[in-house]
């Protein structure tokens, strides 16, 4: 369903990025922000699953500053090498390349409506970094990595927000989630579900630890987020 693209940067740097657009062309957008993986076989699945509920989707190379199209099965190896990605990772510089992303689904004639950004684990921070510093229309996040050094953006957080936990993840504390339901509980906008019996990447369908029920729902719930934007 999907393509690789090319997103322009300012600098005149091109960032690869894979986009798949809906049956009927246009439609709302989501800027899809993997794990440490990066845009491998599952997120272009993920994105196709968007595209074909009528979204316009990108999901950018989130790796491309230290080495580009580096798209890696889930190994054991390809953990750690990912891990090491992540720890040379510039959020600031991160920062500005998704903006860059969300600019360039703003200049696309086919997207339609509301920029949603959606992350997963590393993506899920970095969704947050996006809701924080650019201007996406609502942000879903699930068990984002390190989320503790991002709580003051997290506080100011004004548009739409999901986020979704495992209750039985062993990497994300579930006091983040319950410091994230204080730090918003006057905005009125931001959700925090947590998932009785899911452990870490249980949206991962199709690889374990795949936890259907909670995919399930925590799907729906998103659905119903991008259908009321």
């Amino acid at each position: 369903m999907g393509e690789f693209i090319q997103i322009a940067h300012p600098d005149g740097e091109r960032q690869e990025a894979y986009l798949a657009l809906p049956p009927s062309g246009q439609g709302p957008a989501i800027l899809l922000l993997g794990e440490i993986y990066n845009v491998n076989a599952w997120v272009r699945a993920v994105a196709d699953r968007y595209a074909a509920e009528g979204f316009v989707v990108l999901a950018p190379d989130l790796f491309w500053r230290d080495e580009a199209t580096v798209y890696m099965d889930y190994t054991p190896e390809n953990q750690q090498r990912g891990r090491a990605f992540y720890a040379r990772m510039d959020a600031d510089q991160v920062a500005g390349d998704l903006d860059a992303a969300i600019r360039h689904l703003r200049a696309d004639p086919r997207v339609t409506g509301k920029i949603t950004a959606i992350g997963f684990c590393l993506g899920g921070q970095l969704a947050v970094l996006a809701g924080a510093r650019s201007n996406p229309d609502a942000i879903i996040v699930y068990y984002g990595t390190d989320l503790h050094k991002f709580m003051d953006e997290i506080a100011a957080l004004r548009q739409p927000a999901l986020f979704h936990f495992g209750a039985e993840d062993k990497l994300i504390p579930l006091e983040i989630a319950h410091e994230i339901s204080r730090r918003t509980a006057a905005h009125g906008t931001v959700e925090t579900h947590v998932y009785e019996g899911a452990g870490h990447g249980f949206a991962r369908f199709g690889h374990p630890p795949h936890e259907p029920k909670a995919d399930a729902l925590a799907t729906a719930r998103n659905l119903d987020l991008l259908k009321r934007l």
